[in-house]
């Protein structure tokens, strides 16, 4: 673990004379505007198109901003080997960063090029099945790499839990750059796996080497970002330097692709509002462009910093900040009291509690025989997580398979909410690692090679906080006659009234 070295005390020294850094705007969704197919890997651009990654850094140093982030957000191990890409880290992040430098380059004042690290994109123990150790390597490999190209900081973003935040920041530590974290706060005041701002500074305070700057970037829209990082400074006022780094204002379905709704002029009160909040370093994430970083430029260079805003200030300017009620579930909310009917001999029954369940398969008990019953985690996305709050989630078309010695959950579908960010590539049907013990892998493989079964997926359920998944051995299909069936009915039927006659 290294100390951090000369461009520490640099930044330090340009923050204490102009008093703020203004960031760049967006990477991923300006990329798509430029030719990027959704589902690509941005970074692979620093390869096959560095010459237009070249002009969204330009555009961004042409605006006005202090500080522009590589091309590198999901440039980790793990992101990469969904391209099948994991062996190209360092050339991917080393490529990244030269484009930015020159780029940076090209202005008359020091730019600094901040080295991008997103999330793995897979949770970690206790969580998930990535190991800690695995999670830091993943990161230290990244920011080594950034370093090495020749990085001034490095730039750990959008960052949702407690372990992914100390993972990126112990990677860092292995370099002699300074470095930066920011979180994504939803409009519940928290990130996805449930860590406040103050909690985040708290956590950021823990660390040998602490961070130049702690904030917030992303999220849902400018208000919730402001509001977050008004929370960080309140909480601890001095302690850091103040990041935040909004979404062009809140982001909509349009047909196939998303718009984000803010304007030049909206992002212009933005800036100026953030820069009271408290905020040191402020800039633009998903859907900004150059036209709102040059009036960002021009809000932050003629804004003397006021009081700090309460959320209802920020709520008149920049929207609605936190709504700390509870997320409006689709499912139908049941009452907590008790609720009765009755049964074939009027009884009264109780019915059971369904509030835990996420989805059911209700294909699987009407055609099939299910057998032997197992219940498994599952390696899920932060985004998926969130949309199963929703019951975004269908098993309907869903199956379970084995191969290379582990079980997937094949052919669910998790609908993202509109809120996702665009930093994640979502795949709806995405395939599903199943966390099981070895013995049980075994035995359920054994079952299927030799037994002829089939795992048929039956519902999702909360279980502890945790998203487990019911599924079942079956054999055979039934069979369902509806003549059959309504002739035994009719025969149950006739019998009850004969019974009542001569009773």
């Amino acid at each position: 673990m290294r100390n951090n070295g000369e461009r520490n005390s640099l930044l330090q020294k340009i923050l204490e004379e102009k008093n703020f850094l203004l960031m760049d705007g967006a990477t991923g969704t300006n990329l798509f505007d430029m030719g990027l197919v959704s589902g690509d890997a941005p970074e692979l651009w620093n390869d096959l198109h560095p010459d237009r990654v070249f002009k969204l850094n330009f555009g961004f140093v042409e605006a006005g901003s202090d500080v522009v982030l590589t091309n590198s957000f999901g440039a980790n191990a793990m992101r990469l080997k969904l391209h099948s890409s994991e062996n190209r880290v360092s050339e991917l992040n080393e490529k990244a960063t030269k484009i930015a430098k020159s780029a940076a380059e090209q202005s008359d004042k020091k730019v600094f090029v901040a080295g991008s690290m997103g999330p793995l994109g897979e949770l970690i123990e206790p969580l998930g099945a990535l190991s800690m150790e695995d999670a830091v390597a993943a990161f230290k490999d990244q920011a080594l790499a950034l370093e090495r190209g020749g990085c001034d900081i490095l730039w750990i973003e959008t960052i949702s839990s407690e372990e992914e935040l100390t993972a990126a920041a112990l990677g860092a530590m292995a370099t002699d750059l300074p470095y930066m974290c920011c979180g994504s706060f939803d409009t519940n005041g928290r990130t996805m796996m449930g860590i406040t701002p103050a909690r985040f500074v708290e956590i950021c305070l823990s660390f040998s080497v602490k961070p130049l700057a702690v904030g917030s970037n992303c999220g849902i829209g400018p208000a919730q970002t402001v509001a977050a990082t008004l929370e960080m400074a309140r909480a601890y006022p001095g302690r850091f330097h103040y990041v935040a780094k909004a979404n062009c204002g809140v982001p909509v379905w349009e047909g196939t692709k998303i718009r984000y709704t803010a304007t030049p002029e909206q992002m212009f009160d933005y800036a100026q509002i953030a820069r009271d909040t408290g905020a040191t370093v402020i800039g633009g994430c998903c859907g900004t462009k150059v036209q709102h970083v040059e009036k960002m430029r021009v809000a932050l260079d003629q804004h003397e910093p006021g009081p700090m805003p309460t959320n209802e200030e920020i709520s008149d300017k920049l929207g609605k900040v936190f709504d700390t009620a509870p997320v409006k579930s689709t499912r139908r909310r049941r009452s907590r009291r008790r609720r009765w009917d009755q049964d074939e001999m009027g009884r009264k029954k109780k019915k059971a509690d369904t509030s835990h369940i996420i989805a059911s398969n209700r294909k699987a008990r009407h055609e099939y025989f299910l057998e032997d019953r197992y219940e498994a985690g599952l390696v899920l996305h932060g985004w998926e997580v969130k949309s199963m709050r929703q019951h975004r989630v269908n098993l309907k078309e869903s199956y379970i398979s084995a191969r290379g010695g582990e079980v997937y959950l094949v052919g669910s579908h998790v609908s993202p909410l509109s809120s996702t960010s665009t930093h994640y590539q979502a795949n709806p049907t995405r395939e599903r690692k199943l966390l099981l013990h070895r013995y049980e892998i075994n035995r359920l493989i054994g079952a299927v090679e030799r037994k002829g079964y089939s795992m048929i997926p039956v519902q999702l359920h909360w279980s502890n906080g945790k998203v487990k998944l019911l599924f079942a051995l079956a054999k055979g299909k039934k069979k369902h006659d509806k003549r059959a069936a309504i002739k035994s009915r009719d025969i149950e039927r006739d019998q009850a009234r004969e019974a009542t006659r001569y009773s």
